[in-house]
């Protein structure tokens, strides 16, 4: 999977112990690993968290994401067009305060249910990836500690990537019965 380049995620910006990618295309993609989760992971470990991220890339999981969020919008410009057209058709306005409230409503619906069921299926994919190409153990180790060094219970469910445990679980299933 190539990217331009790895860099340190900046703590400034994001304390969390963590890594992920950004970027569309090749030349412009980066994978960022924090410095503390860097110093924390053994090599293999490592590598299994560079798999697990190499997953999302090789899935497109980015342009996915980028084509929900354009897709949304477009269903927000689609609803408020209809709203217009039929006050004018019934000779009523909306308020600016309802419009604006509808927007926030529906932003927050798609993001926790839309987005969120999404990123949870696009994490299965990265992690069975990353079981693929490193195994169960490596992996585990790096999510176990990933979740430690962000003080994340494993026990705790995630609304964006499943809890850690409910992950491990599920590649446990799939290691025995791929």
């Amino acid at each position: 999977t190539s990217v331009a380049s790895i860099r340190l995620w900046p703590e400034e910006i994001l304390s969390s112990k963590t890594a992920g990618v950004i970027g569309l295309l090749p030349r412009f993609r980066y994978l960022l690993i924090s410095p503390g989760l860097l110093s924390s992971l053994s090599e293999e470990e490592l590598r299994a968290v560079v798999a697990h991220e190499s997953g999302h890339l090789r899935r497109w999981h980015l342009l996915f994401f980028a084509i929900a969020f354009l897709g949304f919008l477009e269903l927000l410009l689609l609803g408020s067009v209809s709203a217009n057209m039929v006050g004018w058709w019934q000779n009523w306005e909306v308020p600016p305060w309802a419009e604006g409230g509808a927007v926030v409503v529906a932003l927050l619906l798609f993001l926790r249910f839309g987005l969120g069921f999404v990123s949870r299926q696009f994490e299965r994919q990265a992690d069975c990836h990353a079981l693929e190409r490193v195994g169960l153990r490596p992996f585990a180790q790096a999510l176990l500690k990933v979740s430690w060094l962000n003080g994340i219970d494993p026990e705790q469910p995630n609304w964006h990537h499943y809890g850690v445990l409910q992950r491990l679980r599920f590649l446990s299933e799939c290691e025995e019965r791929p």
